[in-house]
């Protein structure tokens, strides 16, 4: 399977029930050729439920860091962040977060939430 969006949703499902493994479908599907920004929400979605991860925190931080680097600003990915920050202990950074998707939903146009 190398369809990017395949393995993101593949490793939501493996994540979410608490498989190790379940990473390597979140790295190959973030590195296949035809990732996009669907794939890449899947796969923070994915890392989200991995709670039994000890560097799941880190993980969200590091992909949503790459989805703000390649412009986008959902407020959804925010509130991922937030939680990442949290669970790293970092609660000025999470609440800077929350401030963040409020200003993404601000600006926000139709379709977006």
């Amino acid at each position: 399977m190398n369809d990017a969006l395949l393995l993101a949703f593949a490793s939501f499902a493996g994540l979410g029930r608490g498989s190790k493994s379940a990473l390597r479908d979140v790295e190959r599907a973030l590195t296949s050729e035809n990732v996009d920004p669907t794939t890449r929400y899947v796969c923070l979605q994915a890392l989200w439920f991995a709670d039994h991860l000890a560097d799941q925190a880190e993980r969200m931080i590091e992909l949503s860091d790459q989805i703000l680097d390649l412009g986008d600003d959902s407020p959804n990915l925010y509130y991922w962040r937030a939680y990442a920050f949290r669970r790293m202990g970092l609660y000025g950074e999470a609440k800077a977060s929350i401030g963040g998707a409020g200003a993404a939903v601000r600006g926000c146009t139709e379709g977006c939430l």
